[in-house]
């Protein structure tokens, strides 16, 4: 298994906000002690006061934001949202061309107990690390994914950046 690190955004469209949450996040992983190597996703979803309707440019550019703080950090960044919000709300191919297979992309029929994948579901967007297939994997009300890519390949994290 390999840990990583995840961050509920809440900086909506806002780009300084953004950059300060990724502080946030790198701060709160380090404390944690999360390994060297570890990723660092932005979850990116409307909740907690986070509007994802801003429109697609302007919120392209703050989850950028996010990434680069994370990744300035000697970190690996993610982006965790649904396939609608990252075809509906975000410019997503902007994110893809500066951080190529950075997308942990939820999709799946919304039903009961999911014991493995249905490919039908599969979402169709470039960038695709890691597809979060279920939030029911075996009745257990936890999430199932599967990984897309190398991502177990890391490189090591300093974690060295603070508020």
């Amino acid at each position: 298994m390999t840990p990583m690190g995840y961050h509920f955004a809440t900086f909506s469209s806002n780009a300084s906000l953004a950059k300060s949450e990724a502080k946030y996040a790198v701060s709160s992983a380090k404390a944690l002690g999360l390994p060297k190597g570890s990723y660092l996703a932005c979850d990116y979803e409307t909740g907690s006061g986070n509007i994802i309707t801003n429109g697609k440019n302007v919120t392209a550019k703050a989850i950028l934001a996010f990434m680069d703080e994370i990744k300035a950090a000697g970190c690996q960044p993610l982006l965790y949202a649904s396939s609608s919000v990252l075809q509906n709300n975000i410019n997503t191919p902007s994110i893809v061309k500066k951080y190529p297979n950075s997308l942990w992309v939820a999709a799946y029929a919304i039903s009961g107990r999911v014991d493995k994948p249905n490919f039908k579901y599969f979402p169709s967007m470039d960038g695709i690390a890691i597809w979060q297939y279920t939030d029911n994997w075996k009745g257990m009300s936890t999430d199932g994914n599967g990984n897309y890519t190398p991502i177990i390949y890391f490189r090591l994290c300093s974690l060295t950046s603070t508020i």
